[in-house]
């Protein structure tokens, strides 16, 4: 089942990408729960309004250089950029992200501002 869930977290990066709510929403669990930087959304209904949040006035894409298998989970470490759509300033870092799995949906996202925190939380090292 891990190897699903890498795939099933790679088509969320792509859903993401290229602007596809209805596909996004439909890879996680109803319950689930996303630990962003500064806040939580739970459910289906939270994870669209941090979706309309993220993407109001920014576009924004993410690229994952390594995608980690952790069985149950899969760790991402790669960046995020984004441009204001009123400003056109543009933003590019660093982040991670710890996915959880349940019965091949997406049951928690956590965000974390860079690889190395994100590494250390799952007891891992560069």
């Amino acid at each position: 089942m891990s190897r699903e869930n890498v795939e099933t977290f790679k088509r969320s990066a792509e859903a993401w990408n290229r602007g596809d709510l209805a596909a996004w929403i439909d890879l996680f669990d109803p319950e689930v729960e996303w630990s962003a930087l500064t806040e939580v959304f739970r459910g289906h209904e939270g994870v669209r309004q941090a979706w309309r949040s993220f993407k109001e006035h920014m576009q924004l894409r993410s690229r994952y250089i390594d995608v980690r298998d952790l069985g149950q989970s899969v760790l991402a470490l790669g960046e995020i950029e984004g441009w204001g759509r009123a400003t056109r300033l543009n933003m590019k870092t660093e982040m991670a992200q710890l996915v959880t799995f349940r019965s091949g949906k997406i049951l928690s996202f956590r965000d974390f501002g860079s690889h190395a925190e994100a590494l250390e939380a799952v007891g891992l090292e560069e």
